[in-house]
């Protein structure tokens, strides 16, 4: 119901869950959730999930399918996922979900390699129709394309539009040279020079919105063009195969992602800051009070538009998606989002939200179990407070840090450090604070090897609570 809030309308029933404080705990009763559903809907038939493009999805994403491989084992139940090794580098988070599901023996990795040349034959035959390609074309595709299937597809897709492939062809290939690209980018370029000025004009459009777009957010961009325009437009980009239709009415995505990247790299970079900004702004006037959802796609587009005057309303709404993830346990892209309104404040100054966001930023990290980065953020926002002489800040720093450290076992040494610092700064009459923080000390001392002063501070701390 977190997640889902319309499914309490379809089942009445069914009442949220008693919050639960400790946020581990709380994502694990999330996780456990929706594996019971899966689990039940496949005792009544088998099933089969696909995650496809797992190179695009989000760190909390990742683990959730960490969570529920392992528990899936005894169900009537496959889960297929795909990714594009190509876009997964040694940082991409990934790489640790995919090196927790190769230890599992229910686990097989498929590797997809190019199509060997009677695959690419195959492949050309089927998209060609009744009328194969000549060998010599059908080398050449496969030579250029190394057997990659998309590039496959869009050589294809381009010698179509010239009229030498396919049931209609014109004329005999064998004694026509072909400017075979050297790489997609060159492909997907020509198949959009062939677009009308006005799908082009109206794609460079959905491009700055993101990979899917909708059709009220396209048409309030398109000041003048009528929806009817808008539609024809729309319906040669799909005849076209650059854009798909979405299961949702109104709702499209480009069919892949490296259309959307060559339109988007094509913009002049003071247009796409302008057409960003009017994004943001098009999607404040679209959801108005109702733009809980939209929280994160409005920090990303008054983000990238900053330099136009808009990075203040981008931490805003960095900072409130941020909260929002972090309420729906998704730690990963509460981080995602803290980090950004953190970069915008530290390149547009508005230092009194530092301290802010480098503790919510450091709760996020600590939660999502990045406890040595949230350590290093925790010291950011102690430094910050100390520097202003803050000293209930400086102890709320203090105890994140503590937290932080803990538990992956690390030394106490500066946790120490900071909670004395922390003491010494708060007010002694704050019994409730000073309580937390000796309690902390006990804890640190105990990871620094100094039982007896740890026996000592715990009493004062029993003593003040």
């Amino acid at each position: 119901l977190d997640l889902l809030p319309e499914l309490g309308q379809r089942l009445p029933h069914v009442k949220p869950a008693a919050p639960l404080s400790a946020p581990t705990q709380a994502r694990f009763r999330l996780f456990e959730a929706i594996g019971r559903v899966w689990q039940r809907f496949a005792r009544q038939q088998p099933l089969l999930l696909v995650f496809d493009n797992l190179h695009l999805a989000d760190s909390a994403s990742f683990r959730l399918l960490e969570f529920l491989a392992p528990e899936l084992g005894e169900s009537p139940l496959l889960l297929l996922s795909t990714y594009r090794d190509l876009e997964i580098s040694r940082e991409h988070p990934f790489l640790k979900t995919l090196s927790e599901l190769v230890r599992l023996p229910q686990c097989q990795r498929l590797s997809l390699t190019g199509l060997n040349r009677p695959e690419t034959d195959q492949l050309l035959h089927d998209l060609a129709g009744q009328r194969p390609p000549p060998p010599a074309l059908a080398a050449a595709i496969h030579a250029h394309s190394e057997g990659n299937p998309l590039f496959i597809r869009e050589l294809a897709q381009s010698l179509f539009q010239q009229g030498l492939l396919g049931v209609h062809a014109q004329r005999h290939p064998d004694n026509v040279q072909i400017p075979i690209p050297a790489g997609i980018r060159e492909v997907l370029r020509q198949r959009l020079d062939r677009l009308s000025q006005g799908c082009g004009d109206l794609l460079c459009l959905a491009c700055v919105i993101g990979r899917e777009f909708e059709l009220e957010l396209l048409v309030g961009l398109t000041d003048d063009l009528s929806i009817a325009s808008v539609l024809d437009a729309l319906d040669e980009a799909l005849g076209a195969r650059l854009i798909e239709a979405l299961a949702q009415p109104g709702r499209y995505q480009f069919s892949h992602a490296l259309v959307r990247e060559t339109l988007y790299d094509e913009l002049a970079s003071n247009r796409r800051l302008q057409l960003h900004q009017r994004i943001g702004e098009k999607l404040v006037e679209l959801h108005g009070d109702r733009a809980t959802a939209q929280l994160a796609r409005l920090a990303y587009h008054f983000g990238r538009a900053a330099p136009l005057g808009t990075a203040h309303q981008a931490m805003a709404y960095a900072e409130q998606a941020g909260a929002r993830a972090d309420k729906l346990l998704a730690y990963e892209e509460a981080a995602r989002l803290y980090s950004l309104a953190l970069d915008l404040q530290s390149r547009y100054a508005e230092t009194d939200a530092q301290f802010r966001l480098l503790l919510a930023l450091g709760t996020s990290q600590y939660r999502a179990g990045a406890y040595v980065t949230a350590m290093t953020t925790f010291q950011s926002a102690a430094v910050n407070a100390a520097s202003r002489h803050a000293g209930e800040e400086l102890a709320r720093a203090a105890l994140g840090y503590e937290e932080a450290s803990w538990r992956p076992g690390l030394p106490g040494t500066t946790a120490c450090q900071l909670l004395r610092d922390a003491l010494a700064a708060v007010d002694a009459g704050d019994s409730a604070l000073r309580a937390r923080l000796l309690s902390s000390l006990t804890r640190a001392l105990i990871f620094t090897g100094d039982v007896d002063r740890s026996t000592q501070i715990q009493a004062q701390a029993v003593a003040v609570a």
